[in-house]
């Protein structure tokens, strides 16, 4: 009863969100489900960043609830079906009477971590899948027994839905050879065959992709370097524009860290009896805890910025706190659970107070606009009623109409290569369109392809980036994948307007331009 009770509750202030990310959202991951539907595949896309950034997992999953409703629907799979799921294993993921109190303060954990939202991408069924793959290694028994095939199918859920999930299978992986190894009990063959099954299930999306991985390399020039380098600490207590500080995650990571290693110790010395639940406790808390101060030390000055960082490893440190505080439950003396039970509705409690004014602001997003996204928090209110006067007529039926009428100019079956601010709106079953995005032409595959002859450009509305902007993303300071971003997206700019001076102009109204190129 109280399940389904937060289930209509979730359903009814999050589903559908008022807002979403212009750019992010309605520019790139809107159209992976209606390429989908549309073409019963997702196609290869040489001016996008599907096979890299995501493998079209979650755009499986978005798909599931087009085919029912309208498109804004698919922001319940993360805030609705996602954290759903992660609470219901929260609740039920380990079978062990008088769990009720461990059970609530993993359900705690999980409402009150920021989770630094900022579009629809894969964040809580990550978790949801990262707690699976802890708990499905969990057994009182001294060998692990946990069915190679199940982890192996987790382990290639992740990736599919996002491709920086890697990261924790591969740290998971490595942490339950650790756990075995120092605590003893025999998992290595298991691994292994797990690691096999996971390339086995992952085999079918990576083929779908093969000729974007197997396309020679863009001959364009690489990005400046930065002209000076990221140096914020991950102990930094500024709040950033997520609504919290690096330090909230950083503590985090270290206490489930410590935690893991505190097993060990434990187990090593006899103080309670090890089990291969240790051993996926363990796991569990190398992988959340190693992989956030690895994102952060490597990933954060090569690539992403430390705040950007930060968010790609929040869903194994969603993950990693729940999962531990019910293994840890399982693995203590029947003496003990009590203690432990009380200490984790302690630590929920000093979650609750760290994360308070981010949970406030999500709440209140969440009843104002049905949406958590984690930036929307530090705006302004004048911006933030432009920001949903937009979405509002992004998704509109007007805007589609619009759209439509454009590319009625197309000849049916003609490809077409499409930079517009929702794509998504576009008929995807009657011309093969390529659509751009700025993630997109940082990829080594980013080049037009031969058999384009028409291009579909909007340059005027909120979301479309100005030379300014853009300049600016190159600027010192700016993280690699901005300067990137910013720098391939100019380029590529100037090469269209070269482009264009010698096109045929088939339709422009001030904000949409249809050309058609010159035969070469």
């Amino acid at each position: 009863m109280a399940a389904d009770g937060a289930a209509v509750v979730v359903l009814a202030w999050l589903t559908p969100p008022a807002v979403f990310n212009v750019h992010d959202d309605l520019e790139k991951y809107f159209e992976h489900p209606v390429r989908m539907l549309a073409n019963g595949t997702l196609t290869p896309n040489p001016l996008g960043s599907l096979g890299a950034e995501t493998l079209g997992g979650q755009a499986w999953l978005h798909a599931l609830v087009l085919v029912h409703l309208p498109i804004e629907f698919i922001g319940s799979v993360e805030p609705g079906s996602g954290f759903l799921l992660a609470l219901a294993l929260a609740g039920f993921g380990v079978p062990h009477a008088g769990k009720g109190v461990t059970a609530a303060a993993a359900g705690l954990c999980l409402l009150a971590i920021n989770p630094q939202v900022v579009n629809v991408s894969s964040v809580f069924t990550g978790a949801a899948l990262m707690m699976a793959t802890a708990l499905v290694t969990a057994d009182e028994r001294t060998d692990a027994r946990w069915p190679a095939h199940v982890l192996g199918l987790l382990y290639a859920a992740l990736i599919a839905l996002k491709t920086t999930h890697g990261a924790f299978v591969v740290l998971h992986g490595a942490g339950l050879f650790l756990a075995g190894w120092l605590l003893g009990f025999r998992c290595v063959k298991r691994v292994f065959a797990s690691g096999l099954w996971a390339l086995l299930f992952l085999s079918p999306w990576l083929l779908l992709h093969r000729a974007l991985y197997f396309a020679p390399t863009t001959d364009a020039p690489p990005p400046p370097p930065a002209a000076a380098t990221e140096t914020v600490s991950v102990f930094s207590a500024t709040v950033n524009g997520y609504g919290s500080t690096l330090l909230h995650y950083t503590l985090l990571a270290a206490l489930v860290l410590i935690a893991a290693a505190v097993a060990v110790i434990a187990g090593r010395r006899r103080w309670m009896v090890v089990s291969a639940s240790a051993g996926a406790f363990v796991a569990v808390g190398v992988a959340a805890g190693a992989g956030y101060f690895l994102v952060e030390w490597i990933g954060g000055p090569r690539w992403f910025g430390s705040y950007g960082a930060s968010r790609y490893a929040t869903a194994s440190l969603l993950a990693a706190l729940p999962a531990m505080l019910l293994l840890g439950r399982a693995m203590m003396p029947e003496r003990a659970r009590a203690y432990w039970s009380a200490g984790g509705l302690v630590l929920a409690g000093a979650l609750v107070i760290g994360f308070w004014p981010s949970l406030v602001s999500r709440v209140r997003d969440a009843a104002d606009l049905r949406t958590s996204l984690a930036y929307l928090g530090q705006a302004q209110p004048v911006a933030r009623g432009e920001f949903a006067s937009y979405n509002r007529a992004a998704l509109s039926d007007l805007t589609r109409t619009n759209l439509r009428a454009i590319q009625d100019f197309v000849p049916t079956g003609a490809p077409i290569a499409a930079w517009v601010s929702t794509p998504f709106h576009l008929d995807f079953a009657r011309n093969r369109i390529f659509t751009i995005d700025p993630a997109g032409l940082t990829m080594r595959w980013a080049r037009m392809p031969a058999e384009v002859e028409y291009v579909l450009l909007q340059y005027r509305g909120l979301a479309v980036r100005s030379r300014p902007e853009l300049e600016g993303m190159i600027t010192a300071g700016a993280s690699a994948a901005d300067r990137a971003s910013g720098f391939r997206t100019l380029e590529f700019m100037d090469a269209l307007q070269r482009q264009a001076a010698r096109a045929r102009i088939l339709y422009n109204d001030g904000t949409y331009v249809l050309m058609r190129l010159p035969r070469p």
